[in-house]
């Protein structure tokens, strides 16, 4: 994808204000800017506690271990489709 308007000089942050709505991912938080950025990670990171993400791995195993099996028991898959 081409930038839709051309970069001039070393500070192009007005460049990439006027044009984040267009860009791939712009509603993504790795492409904030702060503060923007620094108060959505900060509700993200209540989310992400060790035990929250110890819940997650048990149930994320006991899926893998369903759809696994799922395969074994037809021979296959469509890796898109299923």
């Amino acid at each position: 994808m081409a930038f839709p308007e051309p970069f001039e000089g070393d500070d192009v942050t007005e460049v990439i204000a006027r044009n984040r709505g267009v860009l791939p991912f712009s509603d993504q938080l790795p492409s904030f800017d702060p503060p923007e950025h620094t108060a959505h990670r900060a509700l993200m990171m209540r989310l992400l506690t060790p035990g929250r993400l110890r819940e997650n791995e048990v149930f994320m195993a006991g899926l893998i271990g369903r759809l696994l099996a799922e395969l074994i028991a037809t021979g296959g898959c469509d890796v898109v489709h299923d």
